[in-house]
C-alpha cells in the first residue's frame, strides 16, 4: 500500500500534522504531555524508515521486505526488527539529543 506514492505522500502528511500536534502539545501546553510529543513522532519516523530501509533491502535481495517475524528469511526478521525498534526507540532519541540541544542553545 505504501508503494503507491500518493497514498504515501498522504500519509506523511497526516504524519506531519500529527507532529504539529505533538510540538504544540509539548512546548505550549507542558511537560505533562511529553509522552503525546514522543508518540507524535512515530508515524513519520514509521514511513521515513520503511521507504529507506525498504529501497536498501530491495536493492539488495531483488525483493520487497516482508513485514513479519514469522518469517521463512532472517533478512526480513531483521528489517522488521530494526524498523519496528528504530520507530519507538529515535523519538526518545531526537528529543534527548536534537531537540534539546537546539533548545538550550537557543535559550
Amino acid at each position: 500500500m505504501l508503494n503507491n506514492k500518493r497514498t504515501y505522500l498522504g500519509f506523511l502528511a497526516l504524519g506531519l500534522a500529527i507532529l504539529c500536534v505533538g510540538f504544540y502539545m509539548k512546548f505550549y501546553l507542558g511537560n505533562e504531555y511529553l509522552f503525546a510529543y514522543l508518540i507524535s513522532y512515530t508515524t513519520v519516523l514509521y514511513l521515513i524508515l520503511e521507504k529507506s530501509l525498504g529501497y536498501i533491502f530491495f536493492k539488495l535481495k531483488n525483493r520487497e521486505p516482508e513485514f513479519s517475524i514469522s518469517s521463512e528469511h532472517w533478512s526480513d526478521i531483521g528489517y522488521t526488527a530494526i524498523t519496528t525498534i528504530g520507530t519507538f526507540f529515535l523519538p526518545v532519541f531526537i528529543h534527548h539529543f536534537i531537540v534539546q540541544k537546539i533548545l538550550s542553545f537557543f535559550s
